[in-house]
């Protein structure tokens, strides 16, 4: 799958999400990707989300979970500040460029929680 797919779901998720009232999604970072080692699982990736939406994200669970299933695709809800120091160490070592981008990506939306809450 090209990453122009990728995207395109990613939209539709928050779509979804929106239509389901879960305006919390617009501060969220969704990341997508095909296991590298099990590409027959299809997409997988997180909802990551700032420190202050923790309650209202997590009570959506369920719905997003539907939203999910219903786009055949497989997502955890992941507190971005928790995964942080991992994805940076990662980035550093790896150097590649959709890790550092993926660290970054998540250090912004754990950022944000600090800097507005």
């Amino acid at each position: 799958m090209i990453p122009v797919e990728y995207l395109r779901i990613k939209e539709k998720v928050r779509q979804l999400a929106r239509k389901s009232g879960i305006t919390a999604i617009d501060s969220c970072y969704i990341s997508l990707d095909l296991e590298a080692e099990r590409p027959d699982w299809g997409l997988i990736g997180g909802i990551f989300y700032p420190n202050h939406l923790e309650e209202e994200i997590t009570s959506q669970e369920e719905t997003l979970t539907k939203i999910a299933d219903s786009l055949d695709i497989w997502l955890a809800l992941v507190r971005a500040k928790n995964v942080v120091a991992s994805l940076r160490k990662k980035a550093l070592s790896t150097k590649k460029i959709e890790h550092i981008r993926h660290y970054l990506d998540v250090q912004f939306v754990s950022s944000t929680a600090t800097v507005n809450h």
